[in-house]
């Protein structure tokens, strides 16, 4: 049976996700103000999409100019570990301590996993056992709390350094990237830095920022590290693969 999946609202939330948003005054809103549409610079933009959606909003023009392609490449290589990085920052605003004394991290906007105690149920889907499942990948849970969320927890991060942050994870695995698109990556990563000092000196007391930054960066790192030692485990795990290795006996 040929089962078929319908893409199109994800297509549509996506693209969404690419277009420029700006800030309205409330005067405007009224039709009452003479003042025009105030637009939001990168780093402004994207602190309201996390705010709006807990999600980045790309909003610089040459990202919007990419080619669809290169777009969902960028969405797909690196969502998955800034979705991540988002909700250990969600579970952090939200629970403070109390997430290292029970150990778990916000996986939806209403269930947390507890990392000790919750049970991931893959049989049905894999020829993996649960518990061959949670041995593999529950190191990784531990990573979290203790190299990502104990960090993160000491900054205190406010949106605009979590945002900096996702910028930064942004595009870590690039696999297929167009050299066009690495160099608009740079750009955008170099923009976004830009506007940070303007952030710290105008908005934040932090007015000697340079170690936050450090710190900030240390959590991109360490975030993109167990990503990629993630995906080692999984390429060991499929070529051990009993399937993989029928076909390679046969050949």
């Amino acid at each position: 049976m040929m089962i078929k999946i319908d893409f199109s609202e994800l297509v549509e939330k996506i693209e969404e996700i690419f277009e420029i948003k700006r800030e309205i005054s409330e005067v405007e809103e009224d039709g009452q103000g003479p003042f025009g549409s105030v637009y939001l610079n990168d780093l402004q933009n994207l602190t309201k999409g996390l705010q709006e959606f807990r999600a980045p909003i790309w909003s610089k023009e040459e990202i919007r100019n990419l080619p669809m392609n290169q777009k969902f490449q960028l969405y797909r290589t690196s969502w998955n570990v800034m979705r991540i990085f988002d909700r250990i920052a969600m579970t952090w605003k939200h629970y403070g301590h109390e997430m290292f004394e029970g150990n778990f991290i916000l996986i939806s906007d209403d269930t947390v996993m507890m990392v000790d105690k919750s049970l991931v149920h893959i049989e049905e889907i894999s020829e993996m056992t649960d518990d061959y499942f949670w041995r593999l990948f529950h190191p990784f849970l531990n990573k979290y709390i203790e190299e990502v969320a104990r960090p993160l927890s000491e900054l205190d991060l406010t949106e605009e350094e979590v945002v900096f942050c996702m910028v930064h994870i942004l595009g870590f695995d690039v696999t297929d990237l167009t050299p066009e698109t690495l160099e608009i990556l740079h750009k955008f990563k170099e923009i976004i830095s830009d506007q940070m000092h303007n952030y710290y000196m105008n908005s934040t007391n932090f007015k000697i920022y340079s170690h936050r930054i450090i710190k900030l960066m240390k959590l991109v790192n360490t975030m993109t590290t167990i990503a990629r030692e993630k995906a080692k485990i999984k390429e060991i795990k499929n070529q051990l693969d009993p399937s993989n290795i029928a076909s390679l006996e046969s050949s």
